[in-house]
């Protein structure tokens, strides 16, 4: 299916964020309207800002060694709708859904978003065309403000309408309806709300509002920025030193007689009235931050902003820095044919002291490097051509298992390779129960018995002590090599990786069928009946499985430079 989980994860830390938001503003609720607003925006600014492009910007940070994967308890946090990955890189935890909406219920909610959207552009455009056509038909007026003032005809409120040239829009007759006194501080009000660019800001949410339309904390930051908003204009029109019983009355009566301000114009009648009224006439400032205050929203914003960053930064910085001890690397010699290449490679060996890989290619150093097969590499297409002989010794007190780390430093110091992390989906095979019953024998062998099902003479597989686990290996890597095959063996095996979704734990005894009856498997000078070849999947039916088509996410490495040759030993 489509990978949502991007979209998942900017979801539930942009809802965390409103959480906190409204925390904060609890704290600050004696505090001035302004900060409160401030608090509010910057929620809503978190929805177009996903944490993981601050994470990525911590990945450009080049002061680090190698590249690593980021701990798994802090990406699980950070990123809780993201598949657990495992052993090389196949995904351990992932439930998807049934194969017939594969991909279907993606796309529809998909198109239902891209539809909400739509609606929402169409409303905006239809409200600027609107208000433009009003401006069109009004007059200015001369009241020596910093801004123009246009007096237009119909029943609406006064309001700051424009972002860049802000123009106040006045219903006609609006001085025969209020005295001197009242009209002056209306106009006060409505050049608060020029001082404050919030226009501007309600244009930003309104963006927020049109792409992120079904999340309902979008709608509740919307009503809170209106109310502290209007708070904000009014606390600034009391310290001015305007009456309060005056400005009170002002409101009320743009009440009675005008209509609402259209969207993204700064009225004066937006807010809840009473809560409004009553301040105003209480006289009530909001007390200016103290500096515990100050220094808990300067924590909240770095902490917002840094986490991320840090996470970017850690998911690429190791936690101590592996390397061999000594190491040389030397193109490796020509080789006449592959009798002689396979005997000099035979020389290859590693244990806790040393590691010695010889006439291996670049792809096949980052494969071991980072653990992973050839098909979750991505590199230059160079990196079969030249081979290298590559002889390191360990540290003391460190293991071969060690050795891949070590392999990644030296890349990235002699190759000078740099390289990322990708989650791409791709089809894979779920092994499952089939509709018949379990041909398979519990293993009751010695542990040094167990065979990972090797080929013997004539077709088929002698599996003995095997999991399904190790089963499901065994066919990847032939769906890696056999999937592929031209010829005879063309469509034997799995054409996609296979992940073990039995829920068998335990190891059996059993015979893997496929391959041709009456030839060996492993190939030969009979040129088998293409009609007699028992598939991989015909084979899994006899034992009571099937391959049940999906799709994963599974890391990448994606190589962005490395070098063809290596810098000197």
């Amino acid at each position: 299916m489509t990978d949502l989980s991007f979209v998942g994860n900017h979801l539930w830390q942009s809802t965390v964020c409103v959480a906190v938001a409204w925390v904060l503003t609890l704290a600050l609720r004696k505090n001035r309207a302004a900060v409160r607003y401030s608090v509010w925006m910057a929620a809503s600014l978190k929805f177009l800002i996903p944490f993981a492009w601050l994470a990525e910007l911590g990945t450009r940070f080049e002061w680090h060694a190698a590249p690593a994967r980021i701990p798994v308890a802090m990406a699980q946090i950070g990123q809780p709708f993201a598949a657990s990955v495992g052993r090389a890189g196949v995904p351990t935890a992932f439930v998807g859904p049934p194969a017939f909406l594969d991909g279907l219920l993606p796309a529809a909610l998909i198109s239902i978003w891209l539809c909400g959207i739509v609606v929402g552009l169409v409303y905006c455009v239809r409200t600027h065309w609107r208000m433009r056509k009003t401006l069109r038909g009004a007059k200015a007026l001369d009241l020596n403000l910093p801004i123009p003032v246009l007096a237009a005809p119909g029943r609406m409120e006064p309001g700051v309408y424009g972002i860049w040239r802000p123009a106040l829009l006045l219903p006609q007759g609006i001085a025969e309806r209020l005295t001197p006194e009242q009209l002056e501080a209306i106009l006060a009000h409505e050049l608060r709300h020029v001082h404050r660019r919030d226009n501007l800001t309600a244009a930003i949410h309104m963006l927020v509002e049109t792409v992120f339309w079904f999340h309902p904390a979008v709608w509740w930051i919307r009503a809170r920025l209106i109310e502290e908003r209007e708070q904000a204009c009014d606390e600034g029109v009391l310290r001015l030193g305007k009456e309060p019983q005056v400005y009170a009355e002002s409101i009320l009566k743009v009440c009675e007689f005008y209509l609402s301000a259209p969207v993204c114009a700064a009225g004066v009648t937006g807010g809840e009235l009473k809560k409004r009224i009553e301040g105003i006439m209480e006289d009530r400032f909001g007390v200016r931050l103290g500096i515990g205050k100050r220094a808990l929203l300067a924590a909240a914003g770095t902490l917002a902003v840094a986490s991320p960053v840090a996470i970017g930064l850690f998911a690429q910085t190791p936690a101590s820095k592996i390397e061999f001890e000594v190491v040389s690397v030397k193109p490796s010699p020509k080789l006449n044919g592959p009798s002689e290449a396979m005997a000099y490679v035979a020389g290859s060996k590693i244990d806790d002291a040393q590691a010695v890989l010889r006439y291996f290619s670049l792809a096949s150093l980052v494969q071991m490097a980072f653990r992973l097969p050839e098909d979750q590499i991505v590199g230059p297409g160079w990196m079969d051509d030249a081979r290298f002989d590559v002889a390191g010794k360990l540290p003391a007190g460190s293991s071969k298992d060690k050795v891949p780390e070590m392999l990644q430093a030296m890349l990235a110091d002699r190759f000078k390779m740099t390289v990322h992390h990708e989650e791409r989906v791709r089809p894979v095979y779920w092994l499952v129960p089939g509709k018949g019953p379990l041909a398979l024998k519990e293993y009751t062998g010695a542990a040094e018995d167990r065979v990972a099902c090797n080929g013997g003479p004539g077709p088929g597989y002698n599996c003995h002590g095997v999991t399904m686990e190790r089963l499901a290996e065994f066919l990847t890597r032939f769906s890696r090599r056999g999937g592929r095959m031209a010829g005879p063996l063309s469509g034997m095996w799995p054409d996609r990786p296979v992940i073990d979704k039995t829920g068998l734990t335990k190891e059996y005894d059993f015979k893997f069928g496929a391959g041709y009856p009456g030839t060996d498997i492993r190939g030969g000078d009979a040129v088998p009946d293409p009609a007699a070849m028992v598939t991989a999947s015909a084979a899994l039916k006899a034992l009571g499985l099937a391959l049940e088509p999906s799709r994963q996410p599974f890391d990448y490495v994606i190589i962005d430079h490395i070098e063809r040759a290596p810098t000197e030993n």
